[in-house]
């Protein structure tokens, strides 16, 4: 009887498990197709059907992180992609990567990558 109570338990931990690790796909994958857009913790909530606590649960416990920080991460990576690949000019950069302020961009980029958004763009020119 134990070892049959085991079974099920484990059998239906691993569709929560399952449903959990869904959830926190749809909520990265919502960020990762509309970083561009204003975009708030209610709103990747929304899109993983959870609770705005359950996300920032999820994040933290499969990520090490929170929903907003991953999408100011994301939006970073997409502008060093940016950055290098293009011409563009930094505030168009920083728009297209979904920030409002071009200074908070700037900002944040040398806070992630330790240099200013023009000199990543001269080094990695120069590899």
């Amino acid at each position: 009887m134990y070892l049959n109570i085991e079974e099920k338990y484990l059998e239906q931990r691993g569709k929560t498990l399952d449903s959990t690790q869904g959830r926190l796909q749809m909520m990265m994958q919502y960020i990762h197709e509309n970083y561009k857009e204003k975009i708030s913790l209610e709103d990747i909530s929304n899109h993983g059907m959870v609770s705005k606590s359950t996300a920032l649960n999820l994040f933290r416990r499969y990520l090490n992180d929170t929903p907003i920080h991953y999408l100011l991460r994301y939006r970073l990576q997409e502008a060093a992609k940016l950055l290098v690949t293009t011409e563009k000019k930094i505030a168009v950069i920083s728009e297209c990567s979904g920030f409002d302020n071009v200074e908070y961009f700037c900002k944040m980029f040398k806070k992630y990558y330790k240099m200013t958004p023009t000199k990543y763009r001269r080094k990695k020119a120069g590899e």
